[in-house]
């Protein structure tokens, strides 16, 4: 590193300084939405909802944090990384510790999970409600965050908007009244898509199928859906943000947005 900084000093040329930056840690602090379901770390799965997608974002979390500890370590530095998985609080947990606000993430040492809850005009929503229906309560969710903008796509759902983002959206909704059953889940995959920085899916037929199968992003590449909506470049299935780590892999794996 010490070498690395000279030659940054003395001639920074592009080169030189990824060399330097690449190695420098930037990131200490992660934050992943995942609104569906019930998210939990027992007694979960199998309810409404909920599904791989719970165990994927869990092994994530367990994985980032050992990749950042290590670089951080590696650096010299002494630093906590924070950790958080946001979610929504269900009061009416069936049994689960979905009502609890923070909760600890088993095998990590620095990273929790938050929920927040749904609400509505009279207050905290206290019932589960299906992931086709939760989009009315995103704005008020999203401002009750108080987060800055982050974009995590699970293979069944795409869990968070930007504030202005939901603004516009609630306009649409409005448009579409009682078709937005079908309409939303297909938007709302461009919205959060397009914005991401990086997209983590669990298998390569999910971005591009095979030479059998459509890919479930790519049907969304061109799409029509009569009287609503017509879609002509959506979702750039080559773009390099998109990654794939299947759940229950190595957790060693390297995450490339880390040194983004």
């Amino acid at each position: 590193m010490d070498q690395f900084l000279l030659e940054v000093l003395q001639a920074p040329d592009p080169v030189n300084m990824e060399k330097f930056f690449s190695r420098v840690p930037s990131i200490f602090n992660v934050v992943l939405f995942s609104t569906h379901g019930y998210f939990g770390q027992s007694n979960v799965l199998g309810l409404p909802d909920t599904g791989g997608q719970v165990v994927y974002v869990l092994d994530q979390v367990v994985a980032l944090e050992e990749e950042l500890l290590l670089r951080i370590k590696q650096q010299g530095l002494n630093y906590k990384p924070q950790i958080l998985v946001v979610t929504r609080l269900l009061p009416d947990a069936k049994g689960t510790k979905c009502g609890q606000v923070v909760e600890p993430v088993i095998n990590t040492k620095h990273s929790h999970i938050l929920r927040v809850p749904f609400r509505t005009e009279k207050g905290v929503l206290r019932k589960w409600v299906s992931r086709f229906d939760i989009y009315p309560y995103l704005e008020k969710f999203t401002q009750a965050c108080s987060l800055p903008s982050f974009h995590f796509a699970s293979c069944n759902d795409c869990t968070c908007f930007r504030e202005d983002q939901v603004r516009r959206f609630g306009h649409e909704l409005e448009a579409i009244g009682p078709k937005i059953s079908l309409f939303l889940p297909i938007h709302n995959y461009m919205i959060a898509m397009n914005s991401a920085d990086f997209i983590i899916t669990s298998t390569y037929q999910e971005i591009a199928g095979s030479k059998d199968r459509t890919g479930q992003y790519e049907s969304h590449g061109a799409f029509t859906l009569p009287g609503l909506y017509r879609v002509v470049s959506s979702i750039d299935l080559f773009d390099p943000k998109f990654n794939i780590a299947s759940p229950g892999a190595d957790q060693t794996v390297y995450f490339p947005y880390i040194d983004t």
